[in-house]
């Protein structure tokens, strides 16, 4: 009888029926964001697996590497930050340069935006470069799918003493030689 006050025009069954969808589709929101949550949480330790594993150190692309790659990007990922999307294989080359020029790369920022969508910041550091950046991002599951830079991605890099902004046709990097 109850549900037939929150619901007029309704019979007491079709109301506490209706009811009971509400509550059903209230559970289903609340299922899901803590999925996404739980994608996100996820995401977010493979990346920091990963980058810890770059550590300044000169080495090659091993194993222990591979296995972390592996479990942070999707069959189909793309990464969009140098004007031209590179796929998993190529994304993978990069790094492999990375890792074999003893390059640290560290997550300071990983903010989920929605249920899929999320913006992040590294930073990458080398004997040539150190730079910030911004992008964001798409998962799948627990997985990256798209990395591409973020809307406000120039001005936000950040400068530190001894950097200049290199500018290359329409990207801009930091740049510092050490």
């Amino acid at each position: 009888m109850l549900a037939k006050e929150y619901i007029k025009g309704h019979t007491a069954a079709q109301a506490d029926s209706q009811h009971v969808i509400s509550l059903s589709l209230l559970n289903c929101d609340r299922s899901k964001a803590t999925t996404a949550t739980a994608n996100f949480n996820q995401v977010q330790r493979s990346a920091q697996a990963l980058f810890t594993l770059f550590d300044g150190v000169p080495r090659p692309f091993d194993e222990e590497m591979n296995k972390a790659f592996e479990a942070l990007y999707h069959q189909d990922f793309v990464h969009n930050m140098d004007g031209e999307p590179l796929n998993k294989v190529q994304w993978r080359e990069r790094l492999n340069t990375f890792v074999e020029t003893g390059t640290r790369i560290f997550l300071f920022k990983f903010e989920p935006k929605d249920e899929v969508h999320f913006e992040a910041g590294i930073r990458v550091i080398n004997k040539n470069i150190d730079v910030v950046g911004y992008s964001s991002g798409t998962i799948s599951g627990s997985t990256l799918l798209e990395i591409k830079p973020h809307e406000d991605s120039k001005p936000s890099y950040a400068m530190m003493p001894g950097q200049k902004v290199v500018l290359d046709e329409e990207h801009t990097h930091i740049a510092i030689s050490q």
